[in-house]
């Protein structure tokens, strides 16, 4: 079902919901992480080496990094926590196939039916090389050695909910103009260059995204990172990414 004018509003509100300390479930007034939120993590990460990790009993883990809206200082009720384990080489000296073993685990985990929360938000979790860039994500704490690599700042956003919401419209409107403009069959499913160019501009609108989060001086707050966060509030992102999917299948079916 369509979200309303309404719905959207109380969603953009909610997401840039600024407040003046970090998330009290998980950090102390120094914001440093709670002894017995680093103890639910420690359960986690024994989880996943005794599960994905157990054929691997001589990694040697670098580090633990805590990334997600819930290390800023905006975050909501639904925030999710993202963990990763921070690994060296599996392969000695193979980076390239080091990230092909990695790329299986993270991918047997994500089929995990079952997701562990740490007091009520859900826990993103996977397995990074030590030079994956995502282990440099600004806003990143380190479970191991209990200190921020990244540590946040809080500022203002440029917007408010009314200019966002309009942000956000033209948007989306230029995400289904171009959408619109791909070829495809009887009007309904991708055909198969169209799923390839949609797919690179979905791939943009993230990589632009994490960009300004990483690179500009208003990360977390600034109108590329905070657009592409309402695309798959929304349920946009999610839509397409399931269209390219579905018109791939098509494709297939139709190539037999």
């Amino acid at each position: 079902m369509a979200l309303s004018k309404e719905e959207k509003r109380a969603i953009i509100e909610g997401l840039i919901n600024n407040h003046s300390t970090l998330c009290p479930d998980l950090f102390d007034k120094n914001n440093l992480l709670l002894p017995h939120v680093k103890s639910k993590i420690d359960d986690i990460v024994a989880f996943i080496k005794n599960g994905a990790l157990r054929s691997f009993s001589e990694i040697k883990i670098i580090d633990i990094s805590l990334n997600g809206s819930l290390c800023s200082y905006v975050y909501g009720s639904e925030s999710d926590i993202d963990l990763f384990i921070v690994v060296d080489d599996i392969v000695p000296n193979d980076k390239w196939l080091t990230e092909k073993i990695l790329n299986g685990i993270n991918s047997h985990l994500f089929m995990l039916t079952s997701k562990p929360e740490l007091y009520g938000h859900p826990v993103d979790f996977g397995v990074l090389h030590y030079q994956n860039k995502r282990v440099n994500d600004f806003n990143s704490y380190s479970v191991l050695n209990n200190c921020w690599k990244k540590e946040p700042v809080r500022q203002e956003f440029d917007f408010d909910v009314d200019e966002l919401y309009q942000k956000y419209k033209d948007y989306s409107q230029e995400l289904h103009k171009f959408v619109a403009s791909l070829n495809k069959i009887n009007d309904a499913f991708l055909m198969a260059d169209s799923c390839e160019k949609l797919g690179q501009y979905l791939q943009n609108l993230r990589n632009k995204a994490f960009e300004a989060k990483e690179n500009s001086d208003k990360h977390e707050y600034s109108l590329d990172y905070v657009l592409y966060r309402l695309l798959k509030k929304f349920g946009a992102y999610g839509h397409f990414l399931e269209y390219i999917k579905v018109s791939a299948k098509n494709n297939m079916r139709r190539g037999e």
